[in-house]
C-alpha cells in the first residue's frame, strides 16, 4: 500500500523543514507582503517565527518586501 504524499516546505527565517500544512504561506506583491496568496510565487513561515520579535522578522523578510507590524 502506498503512503499518501505530504509536501515539505522550508521556513525562510529559521530554515526548518516542515509539512506544508504546518506553515503559513505569504507572498510579496508590489512590495507588500500578503497572507495566503493565489497563483503567485510565495514563501513560508513557521508558527515559531511568526511569534518572534518584530526586528527579527523585519530583517528576515526585508528581501521580500515591506513589512508592516499588522501584516501577520
Amino acid at each position: 500500500m502506498r503512503k499518501s504524499h505530504q509536501p515539505i516546505r522550508m521556513c525562510v527565517v529559521c530554515r526548518m523543514r516542515l509539512f506544508q500544512h504546518k506553515l503559513a504561506r505569504f507572498a510579496s506583491i508590489d512590495g507588500k507582503i500578503i497572507k495566503n496568496p493565489k497563483n503567485c510565487r510565495s514563501f513560508y513561515l513557521c508558527q515559531n517565527c511568526l511569534q518572534k520579535d518584530e526586528k527579527i522578522l523585519r530583517k528576515a523578510l526585508g528581501r521580500f518586501g515591506t513589512y508592516e507590524k499588522g501584516d501577520f
